[in-house]
């Protein structure tokens, strides 16, 4: 299973953040297991200077966001929350076919 993904923050202060595009990819990875990725790429913010900056530091500071937003979609998967008065927010679909 394949999502795209856009990532832009809003309002004011936006043009003060990345813009992220990429896909998140599910697939088996053996009997009992899956891989979870994200290809994709960002733009810095503040033209040159934000590529500069970019280059110097900010990169790394990408390659832990992108870190966390993928160990927090495996820890959802995994481990969904529990329910409340009864009702799941969410639920692991068991048939391809159902809604």
């Amino acid at each position: 299973m394949s999502v795209g993904l856009r990532w832009e923050a809003a309002g004011a202060a936006g043009s003060l953040f990345p813009v992220l595009d990429a896909t998140i990819t599910i697939c088996p990875e053996g009997e009992k297991a899956a891989r979870l990725a994200l290809v994709g790429s960002y733009r810095p913010p503040l033209g040159h200077l934000g590529a500069a900056l970019d280059t110097a530091i900010l990169h790394r500071v990408a390659t832990a966001t992108v870190r966390t937003l993928l160990h927090n979609v495996a820890d959802t998967i995994t481990r969904p929350m529990p329910a409340k008065n009864g009702h799941r927010w969410w639920r692991p679909a068991t048939d391809p076919e159902m809604p």
